[in-house]
């Protein structure tokens, strides 16, 4: 089974605590929490996490293979420490500890969508991005969680509201279940594009 590193929190980018003096920390958001990157290195992690364009899925041992390429100092021992502070996951596409993620956490979009911008657009595809500068190409599951996703107070209630329509009845015959795989590599995938972030669940915040 194919497991998947999905990072969590909202990037709030480095915090200043006066003018003209080194940043503190990178922040992140998670629910009503904020989490203090302290180094450079400790997000390099953490944005490694969020994985490179195009490249999908990103597996739990590439990523490990992709800290090594980078060179980080400790970047194994710093994404543990990640780990534990529940910044980045390993989630299966199936089973119980999938479904534990999704009801957890919840999608939240980002950027806009554009729509079908040109006529070499495959049918079936979105743009999404900002008016000026489409980031990716949408494909049906992936515009499907990042226009309705977030209106759902879970990732676990979103898929049991995608997998009753047509096409959750295509993507995985009308189960969550068999929907949920899909639905998490479409949101890995909108990570990678800067356009989805997960956030806690709106039980858990």
């Amino acid at each position: 089974m194919t497991d998947l590193i999905l990072p969590v929190g909202h990037d709030m980018g480095p915090f200043f605590p006066d003018h003209d003096v080194p940043f503190d920390y990178y922040e992140v958001c998670i629910g009503r929490r904020v989490f203090g990157l302290r180094t450079n290195y400790d997000y390099a992690v953490w944005m490694r996490a969020h994985g490179p364009i195009d490249e999908a899925p990103l597996t739990f041992a590439r990523y490990h293979e992709n800290l090594r390429s980078d060179g980080i100092p400790d970047g194994a021992s710093r994404a543990q420490g990640l780990a534990s502070d529940r910044l980045i996951w390993v989630v299966p596409l199936s089973g119980p500890a999938a479904v534990r993620f999704a009801e957890a956490h919840r999608p939240m979009p980002l950027a806009t969508a554009i729509g079908n911008v040109g006529p070499d657009v495959p049918a079936g595809r979105y743009a999404l991005g900002r008016p000026t500068t489409v980031f990716h190409y949408a494909d049906e599951v992936e515009y499907w969680l990042w226009l309705w996703g977030g209106h759902y107070d879970s990732l676990w209630l979103a898929v049991q509201a995608f997998a009753r329509t047509d096409l959750g009845a295509a993507t995985g015959g009308g189960d969550p279940r068999a929907c949920l795989g899909p639905v998490l590599l479409a949101a890995q995938n909108l990570i990678s594009h800067s356009l989805l972030f997960f956030d806690a669940a709106w039980d858990r915040r």
